[in-house]
């Protein structure tokens, strides 16, 4: 059986702005942690962790209250939507999404603003 073992993550970085996106893959991510940077300035965005049991957890600090937040989604939404979004629960802004690449793509362009 084949299944989609990769999606196009993207979020904007808290420290310098930057709006990523990048490739994940279900081999990298494995059965631990992953830490997801920033490829601009380095700094770490946030940890994605699967439990094992067909949950992702995905834990970041938000752009827009500076506080941590943690997501859990099942494996299958993670990496099979075409989009899948993660918003802030107090101000319900965009922190992270997941899928094919013109829908994140698409999803960044309205959610953030680059200065560059």
């Amino acid at each position: 059986m084949i299944t989609k073992s990769n999606t196009i993550a993207g979020f904007q970085c808290p420290v310098c702005a930057s709006i990523e996106m990048q490739e994940l893959s279900a081999f990298a991510v494995g059965r631990g942690k992953k830490r997801i940077f920033c490829s601009r300035c380095r700094q770490p965005f946030g940890d994605l962790m699967f439990d094992g049991k067909g949950r992702y957890r995905l834990s970041a600090v938000c752009i827009d209250c500076f506080v941590p937040h943690t997501f859990e989604v099942s494996a299958h939404q993670f990496w099979h939507s075409p989009l899948y979004t993660f918003d802030c629960p107090s101000t319900e802004e965009l922190i992270f999404a997941v899928g094919e690449r013109v829908w994140v793509q698409e999803v960044l362009e309205e959610n953030f603003y680059s200065e560059e």
